[in-house]
């Protein structure tokens, strides 16, 4: 809800999430930048999406962690 994404979408590269999985973790892959210059040469990451990026996860910080009743 945080970043108005209705549903799940695959990616094709790999991450430690399915071995999280394995161990019964739920597992969210986030952050800033374009799959489309990632692990690239060149890549880069705009600094509006990186200061985007932190507004988020500060957010999931607070309404999850530090709120009354989470």
């Amino acid at each position: 809800a945080i970043l108005g994404q209705s549903g799940s979408r695959g990616v094709s590269f790999s991450s430690d999430a399915g071995v999280l999985q394995g161990l019964a973790l739920d597992c969210v892959l986030y952050g800033p930048g374009s799959i489309e210059v990632a692990h690239r040469p060149n890549e880069f990451i705009p600094k509006s999406e990186l200061m985007t990026a932190e507004e988020h996860l500060r957010r999931l910080i607070h309404d999850h962690c530090l709120s009354p009743g989470a």
